[in-house]
Formats: C-alpha cells, sequence, structure tokens
C-alpha cells in the first residue's frame, strides 16, 4: 500500500507524463547515432573478412571514444555532430565517414523512411552478431532502448520521426555551409560541446551524469565546471526534461553558493529537498532530513550566519540521535568545532581503526583541528607535528586528497608561525608540485582547492619579502584567475592587500599605504590594524600608533602571533631616533616571555635585535653586539630582506662601537664594508632609499670622525643624490624600525 501511495504522488507531480515514461523518447540524433553504429559494424565486418585482416586500431580507439561522448552528453545540433566525426580527436576513418554520408544521402530520399522502418531488423542483427556492439557493454545496452523505443512507435509517429530526421540533416548543413569551423572540432574542452547542445533533450541518465560531474568540479576544480550563467542555463534545460531530478537543484545550489547568492541559494536548497521529499509514512520517515539540516547549517556558515547555522545544526544532531546516525553526528561535530569554539570536543580517536570511510575522514579532518588548537596554545612544536604525521597517515592510506593537501598546507602555516619562513615556502612548492604531478595522472584532481591558494599565497608572500615583487605580483595575478570568488579569494586578497601595504611603507607612499589597510580591514581586522600602526611609525606619528596597539592587546582572542608583534610595534613606538623610553624594556622582556612560551622562535630573534638596539643606545655596545650575535643567524636564515639587511646594518653599528681608537674603527671598517655593501644593494632593491640615506649618514658621520674626508664627501653626494631624487624628508632618517 505504501508503494501504491507513493506512486499516486509521483503522479500527482508529474505534469510531464511522456518525459518520465521508462522508455527514451526517440530523436534524429539517437537515429543517427544508430546508423553511425551500423556503418561500424558494416565495415569492421567487411575488413574482418578480407585477407584476416583487422579494422585498424587507431579508427576502433577513436570510435569508442566518440560514442560515449555521444552517449553521456544531450543531442547535438548536425553541424557539430559531424565535425565531431572530423575532428582529430575523435575523426573517423574515410571509408566509415563515406559510408554514414551514404546513408543520411539515402534517408534524405522519399524512400528513407523504408530504411527507418528495417531500423528494428538491423538493430536486432547487430546485437546478434560477433563483431557487433555485443562486446561493448555500456553500447548494447544504450542499443536495446533504442530497440525497445522502436517497437513501442505507430505509423504516425515513424512518420513523424522520418520528417524530424529530414528537418535536422537540412538545417545542420545549412550551418556547415554558412560557417564549416564554428562547430566544435579539435577543442579538448568538453564544456564547450556541453554549451553548444541542443535544448530539452536530456534523458535521465545523461541529466545524472551531467549533475555528477558539475559537482565534483565545482567542489574540487572549479576552473574546468561551466561558468555560473551557462551552468544555470543547462539546469534549467535538465529540469525541464526532468521536473523531479533533486540532484540537479542540488546543484543550482552549488552553482548560486559560489556566486554569493543567498536567496537563490536557499530557494534552490529547499527545492532540492522538497523533490527528494520521503514518501512512506514509516517511523523512519525523518531519514535524510538530518542531512539536509547538515547542509543548511553549512550554507548560513558560508555567509557568515553563525547564529542560523547553529540553530540548523543543533536540529541536526536531534535527528541523527533519534535515528542513530554515527556518520552523521561525526560531520556534526566538526562543523560544531568549527562554529562554536567555546564547545571544543573531539570525534572518537579510536574511529581510524573503523570500516566506515566516513568515520575515518571525520577522525583525520579531527586531528588536523587539535593541530590548530594546539599551535594557537602553545604546545611543544615537536608533539604537534608528531600529531599531524599521525593524520598524513591516515590520509595516505586511504587517499582522502582533499585532506592530504589541506596537511600540507596546514605544516607550511605552522612552520611560517614557528618562524621557518624557508620550509614553509618549500612545503608550499611541495605541495603545488604533486597536485600538478597528480593531476597529470588522474582526472578528478584537486588542483583548485582552498589548500592550493593557500600556497600560492605563502609562495607569493615569500617573493615579496624577499623583494621579488614582480613575481609575487605574478602569482598572485595567478591565484585571482584560479580562485576569482568568495571565500577562497578572501585568502590572496588579504595576501595581496599586505604586500601592497608593506611595500608603499617602505616607498613612503603613504596614500596608497593607508589605502592599503583600509581594504585589508574588510578581510582581517587585527592585520590591518597592525599595518596600520606600522605605518603610523613610519611616519613618525609615535602617540596614534601606540593608541591603536593599545587597543588591539586589549583583546584577549588575539593570536598569540598578533599579539607578540603588537607588543613589538609597541616598543618601537617608545624609540624616538636614538633616545628611548624607559618602559622599553620591560614591554620587550614580557613580549620576549611571551613568544618563548609560544615558541615563536622568529619573533623571539626579532625582540633580541631590538634589545641589542635598546642597549647601544644606552652605552653598552658590547653588550649590545653579543645580544645580536646570537639572535643572527635566525634573522638571517629565515627572515625577510628587511629585516635581515636592518639586522646587518645594526651589527655593524655595535661592532664599531666596541673600537675604541680610530685605528681598530677604520680597520674594522674595512672588513665590514661589504656587510654595508649589502645592506645597501638589499634596501635599494626593496626601494626603501630612506634606510639607503639612513646608510649614508651613519658612514659619513663614521668618515667624519675618523677624518677620511674624500669618503665622507662621496658619502654625502650619494645622499643628496637620493633626496634630490626621491624628496626624502630627514625627520625620517635614522629610524630603528
Amino acid at each position: 500500500m505504501e508503494g501504491m501511495d507513493a506512486k499516486k504522488e509521483i503522479d500527482a507531480l508529474n505534469i510531464y507524463p511522456n518525459k518520465f515514461s521508462k522508455v527514451d523518447v526517440l530523436t534524429p540524433h539517437k537515429i543517427l547515432v544508430t546508423f553511425l553504429l551500423r556503418s561500424y559494424v558494416q565495415l569492421k565486418s567487411k575488413f574482418d573478412g578480407v585477407n584476416n585482416t583487422t579494422y585498424p586500431a587507431k579508427y576502433r580507439r577513436k570510435f569508442c571514444l566518440l560514442m560515449l561522448k555521444l552517449m553521456q552528453y544531450p543531442d547535438l545540433p548536425y553541424a557539430d555532430l559531424h565535425n565531431l566525426l572530423t575532428s582529430s580527436r575523435y575523426g573517423l576513418s574515410q571509408e566509415h565517414l563515406d559510408s554514414f554520408e551514404s546513408v543520411m544521402g539515402l534517408l534524405n530520399d522519399d524512400y528513407g523512411v523504408d530504411l527507418l522502418m528495417d531500423l528494428q531488423d538491423v538493430v536486432t542483427d547487430m546485437l546478434k552478431k560477433n563483431v557487433g556492439v555485443s562486446q561493448f557493454g555500456v553500447l548494447v545496452l544504450y542499443v536495446r532502448r533504442i530497440a525497445l523505443a522502436l517497437e513501442k512507435l505507430s505509423f504516425d509517429e515513424m512518420m513523424k520521426l522520418f520528417k524530424d530526421i529530414k528537418a535536422y540533416h537540412e538545417k545542420g548543413m545549412r550551418a556547415l555551409m554558412i560557417a564549416p569551423n564554428s562547430a566544435v572540432s579539435d577543442t579538448s574542452d568538453e564544456s564547450l560541446i556541453l554549451l553548444r547542445c541542443t535544448p530539452a533533450k536530456w534523458s535521465m541518465k545523461q541529466a545524472d551524469l551531467f549533475v555528477s560531474q558539475q559537482c565534483h568540479l565545482l567542489e574540487n576544480n572549479e576552473r574546468r565546471a561551466l561558468s555560473p550563467v551557462d551552468l544555470q542555463n543547462k539546469i534549467k534545460e535538465v529540469l525541464q526534461d526532468n521536473p523531479l531530478h533533486s540532484q540537479a537543484h542540488i546543484l543550482s545550489y552549488m552553482n548560486n553558493l559560489r556566486v554569493r547568492d543567498f536567496l537563490n541559494s536557499l530557494e534552490a536548497f529547499h527545492r532540492a529537498f522538497d523533490r527528494n521529499a520521503v514518501k512512506s509514512h514509516s517511523p523512519l520517515e525523518t531519514k535524510g532530513f538530518q542531512y539536509s539540516s547538515l547542509n543548511l547549517s553549512i550554507m548560513h556558515s558560508q555567509f557568515g550566519n553563525n547564529k542560523e547555522a547553529l540553530a540548523c545544526l543543533k536540529e541536526c544532531i536531534m535527528l541523527a540521535q533519534e535515528l542513530g546516525d554515527q556518520i552523521c553526528l561525526q560531520l556534526a561535530q566538526s562543523w560544531l568545532c568549527l562554529l562554536d569554539k567555546s564547545n571544543i570536543k573531539f570525534c572518537d580517536p579510536t574511529a581510524a581503526n573503523h570500516s566506515d570511510l566516513t568515520s575515518i575522514h571525520a577522525a583525520s579532518l579531527g586531528t588536523q583541528f587539535v593541530v590548530n588548537l594546539s599551535a594557537v596554545s602553545g604546545f611543544l612544536p615537536s608533539q604537534i607535528f608528531e600529531l599531524l604525521m599521525k593524520s598524513e597517515v591516515i590520509n595516505f592510506q586511504h587517499m582522502f586528497m582533499d585532506l592530504i593537501t589541506s596537511a600540507i598546507a596546514q605544516k607550511a602555516a605552522l612552520w611560517t608561525m614557528y618562524g621557518k619562513n624557508v620550509m614553509a615556502s618549500l612545503c608550499s612548492q611541495l605541495l603545488l608540485y604533486g597536485i600538478r604531478t597528480h593531476s597529470k595522472r588522474e582526472t578528478d584532481s584537486m588542483e583548485n582547492c582552498e589548500s592550493i591558494c593557500h600556497s600560492l599565497c605563502c609562495v607569493a608572500l615569500w617573493l615579496a619579502m624577499r623583494g621579488e615583487f614582480g613575481f609575487s605580483t605574478l602569482i598572485l595575478d595567478h591565484a585571482q584567475k584560479r580562485f576569482p570568488r568568495d571565500p577562497t579569494s578572501r585568502h590572496w586578497m588579504l595576501c595581496d592587500r599586505y604586500i601592497t601595504s608593506v611595500h608603499a611603507i617602505y616607498q613612503q607612499q603613504w596614500s596608497i599605504a593607508l589605502k592599503s589597510c583600509s581594504m585589508l580591514y574588510m578581510l582581517n581586522p587585527d592585520v590591518s590594524l597592525l599595518q596600520r600602526a606600522s605605518l603610523l611609525i613610519s611616519r613618525r606619528n609615535l602617540v596614534g600608533a601606540r593608541k591603536i596597539l593599545e587597543k588591539l592587546l586589549k583583546d584577549e582572542m588575539l593570536l598569540p602571533l598578533n599579539r607578540v608583534r603588537a607588543m613589538i610595534l609597541l616598543a618601537n613606538t617608545k624609540m624616538e631616533g636614538n633616545s628611548v623610553e624607559s618602559d622599553v624594556v620591560s614591554i620587550l622582556n614580557d613580549a620576549l616571555i611571551f613568544a618563548k612560551t609560544k615558541y615563536l622562535s622568529y619573533e623571539a630573534a626579532i625582540i633580541e635585535v631590538n634589545f641589542a638596539f635598546v642597549l647601544l643606545n644606552l652605552g653598552m655596545p658590547t653588550r649590545a653586539l653579543k645580544v645580536i650575535t646570537a639572535s643572527m643567524d635566525t634573522v638571517l636564515a629565515n627572515g625577510s630582506l628587511y629585516d635581515a639587511a636592518k639586522t646587518n646594518f645594526l651589527f655593524v653599528k655595535c661592532l664599531l662601537a666596541t673600537q675604541r681608537s680610530n685605528t681598530d674603527k677604520i680597520s674594522e671598517m674595512e672588513k665590514c664594508k661589504g656587510i654595508l655593501d649589502d645592506v645597501i644593494e638589499s634596501f635599494t632593491k626593496l626601494s626603501c632609499y630612506a634606510k639607503v640615506m639612513d646608510v649614508y649618514v651613519y658612514l659619513a658621520q663614521f668618515y667624519h670622525e675618523t677624518q677620511q674626508i674624500s669618503e665622507r664627501n662621496k658619502c654625502a653626494m650619494e645622499f643628496r643624490a637620493l633626496q634630490d631624487e626621491y624628496s626624502i624628508a630627514l625627520e625620517y632618517l635614522n629610524v630603528f624600525f
């Protein structure tokens, strides 16, 4: 009785009864494909019967690929079909093409209806022969469905089909004569074939294949999917032929989600589960609704509606608990950790030993989440990397490509946090190379996932910090083309705005830097405030920078790395020229303790460099030299070009300040001349001409004190040339920051 009720419900919704029959509707395209197959069978039989020869393997392979595409895609115009038959990828042999065109000539004749009437016997004969289609598993099902549909046709329907074939062929021939090269031919982009398909010719199986392919592409590689407008048009065609196709609405939901259309996304989502409604009144009638609640929660989280997302997630958890759905509960638990960080509960650690892949996937994902939380909390780095390695072992054992890529990107983020920028860059390059290699072997590559965007941004940032702003811009342009839409686009936009602000501060282009900081605030407020404070310090507005940093440090949720950097900048606001305030040592000491607690080794080295600057200005050059010598290796090995040049410059200052006589100072200067040349070259590469002038001021003063007049005048001349060319105000000189 329940089955009969379900059938009545389907019939009530079936406003297109002819399109839901089990027999496919015959179209001219399908008939031509059948005659194309018949020509192949006849030609193959001819070859096999002459001197024990066989039909060339090259053309057999091309024909099999061609038939696969013709079965998978909806009906093509005859012009596109003809161009496919003559293309380099799917092209037929000349004999095969001549045979097919001769059949088309007979069909267009007035006596061609006899050929169509005999098609049923032809199909039956093809199925019986050993050289026929019985050797192709998928193709034989297609031909049998054609044969079944032919049996059901009346004489009037057969005549109508014959007239449609003639009109279909004539229209295609006119298109070929007008624009012979306009149709799809040698292109390998199969999305172009879909765009030229004749509307309203989608069978249920073709629609299933199209929806699954596009969903997979939107999830893993959006670049290969159809554009939002074209995809939505194709979805309308699919729904016109198959109104109850719920997965097409899911595809529409994903398509609207990538263009951030909330209303249409919500409507498509509701339509998907309306079409997939449960039709029985059994106790398990709510089965499946827990996943609808989970997906609705995910949709709200994508748009930043965390309150609505948590409400849907709680409903999902209640439904999953009622049904005992452990898989759904684990998925909901993962999203609950992301949405409500005050209520962290991890997955069952023994889930990795289960046979269910979803449980294993959730356990590995939970492990990566624990790694993130542990890194922020200040756990020992060796233990964190060991935990991440366990997740990687699970991922590689089960080939979870999404988690494999995220684990490598996460490793690069950890190296960045701990100040090992070279290792972070190597991890990012390893991921990019691995994905490129994998995409050549597999069609379902992950070459457009979020982790790839993170890796591109990491490499771009590293190149920018090394002064290669041109290469960095090229990588970010590539990321922009590859990830054009939110939320993934936020990563490269954040990186781009940050690099632009840093470069503008180096060049003293204050308006550009301020604009970049303002745009950065929409993406990451904490990083934006840090950059704005850096801008104000560079402009010697120390009071304004101090207010921003003091307000930022009051935030208890501030990430450890941002907190340490804010404390370093706060100490810089209390360094005016060669004078330092009394509480600078206290601020730097607190920052150093916090950095070592969180294992932020690079930030700790930068703090030591700041300590050396303070000691030098307090008249203790020997202790300053000892402090900076201990931290130089970390800065030079992992730091940016600016930090390395600044550290080398301060090292030379400390070294020369420890020498008492002019003779010793001149001797040490000869040894340090190469270091200073590298410093000038580095600052010049960064377009940081104010620091170059700072170096020349120091050299001129040194040569003046040691009575080297010619060298002094040379440095003064270089200083004057830079000042005339770039019009840099003198108040920006001799600034340690």
